[in-house]
């Protein structure tokens, strides 16, 4: 997957995606978080606990950190929802957000952006 993303994102190989957490589940999987809903916006880079590593390969940084955005029920119930679903289904409580720039491309401020984007990249 982590390659993949890269590949139609035109990223270098070595970036890895970004996990959104539900937020319950952050202390299981991360070191160095602070409360809970800290984490809202991706703002904030912390370890990923060495016991889970191998089992979040694509988010993990070559340091052993992570930026996390932590998703909490009452600030996100549909997104929450996908995660728990997720959650459910693998053991995982997270899911990679890659970021909804392109190269060439400023950082988007409407979900339309992404998508237009998506059809229309540059050939860098």
């Amino acid at each position: 997957m982590h390659a993949r993303v890269n590949e139609v994102k035109r990223r270098e190989m070595f970036r890895p995606l970004a996990p959104s957490v539900m937020a319950e589940e952050v202390a299981g999987w991360f070191d160095g978080v602070p409360p809970l809903d800290s984490s809202p916006y991706m703002s904030i880079t912390a370890s990923v606990r060495a016991e889970r590593r191998e089992d979040v390969p694509a988010i993990t940084h070559v340091d052993g950190s992570a930026r996390l955005q932590s998703v909490a029920a009452a600030d996100a119930p549909l997104y929450y929802a996908l995660i728990a679903a997720f959650f459910l289904a693998t053991g995982c409580p997270s899911c990679s957000t890659p970021p909804s720039t392109w190269r060439a491309l400023p950082s988007s401020r409407r979900p339309s952006t992404p998508c237009a984007a998506s059809s229309t990249r540059p050939q860098t």
